[in-house]
């Protein structure tokens, strides 16, 4: 909006200034432009109203997204607030403790998991289609493993499914509840173990390759052959196969001769279906 000079108005037509003052049609507008200047100096009456709401899907991502970049330690309810750009009482509206930030972002970074159950399919087939899914979830979001590790993650509900959907494929073995446990805990440990060292691999291949170069071949004249392999990724038909193995030894050694002698190939027959995600609305069955 524009307004005309009320002070010189002696030019054909007046004397035209923008009302927020930022120009002068004369030396005699210095006052209102001032008067203008302090109006836009003037904050703006705070917006009433509710503030801005998020989801605990978006509150999950943004955890993942600071604790992929910082570390898990990074993460609080004043950090979430700031990178998803709102008040902390927003935070604490769907969570309101850092231990069910944590399940949350344990949920999500889960959310991929499943796995289908098939009662006509042998325990140890059944046992690693289970455990190679759980593999390939965490390959894909590997914080999970820091998650896992931390002690409230150990006990949190995507997790708890997780270990009941994979116990669930040893339900035919017979097996005393302390072995069935302790075959879970070991196949877990490799799993764990192989998404930690890939993904530690991936974040310094190249330091690792020119460690191993420099290294003196006279000292080490196998490990010095060929630097390139030790940056290669694992294939996953290899870490297949060493699950296969672990399941198979401790099927003959716990279960005894009696156990299958061939080990099928996973069955891709439909099952029972369980989301690791579910587990923070219902307890999984």
């Amino acid at each position: 909006m524009r307004d005309q000079c009320p002070i010189n108005d002696s030019a054909v037509g007046g004397h035209v200034i923008p009302s927020d003052g930022t120009t002068l049609c004369c030396d005699s507008c210095t006052f209102i432009s001032a008067s203008a200047n302090v109006q836009a100096m003037t904050p703006e009456p705070r917006k009433r109203g509710r503030p801005p709401a998020t989801s605990r899907d978006e509150i999950a991502a943004a955890g993942l997204r600071l604790a992929g970049q910082e570390g898990v330690d990074a993460v609080s309810i004043r950090r979430l607030a700031a990178e998803i750009g709102v008040a902390p009482m927003t935070i604490y509206s769907q969570a309101a403790t850092k231990d069910e930030i944590i399940d949350l972002m344990t949920a999500a970074a889960l959310d991929s998991f499943e796995f289908e159950l098939d009662p006509d399919e042998p325990w140890p087939a059944q046992l690693h289609s289970g455990f190679v899914a759980l593999y390939q979830t965490m390959r894909a979001n590997p914080i999970v493993v820091d998650l896992i590790a931390g002690s409230r993650a150990m006990t949190g509900p995507a997790v708890d499914c997780v270990r009941e959907t994979l116990l669930s494929a040893m339900g035919a073995a017979g097996l005393p509840r302390q072995q069935a446990v302790d075959v879970f805990n070991t196949l877990g440990a490799y799993v764990v173990g192989v998404v930690t060292v890939e993904t530690a691999r991936e974040r310094r291949a190249e330091e690792l390759v020119a460690h191993v170069k420099s290294l003196p071949r006279g000292e080490y004249p196998v490990l010095t052959k060929a630097p390139a392999t030790w940056a290669r990724p694992i294939p996953s038909e290899t870490i297949e196969l060493g699950l296969r193995c672990l399941i198979d030894g401790l099927c003959r050694d716990l279960v005894g001769p009696s156990a299958d002698q061939v080990f099928p190939q996973p069955s891709t027959q439909q099952g029972r279906r369980r989301s690791a995600r579910r587990a923070t609305r219902s307890r999984c069955p």
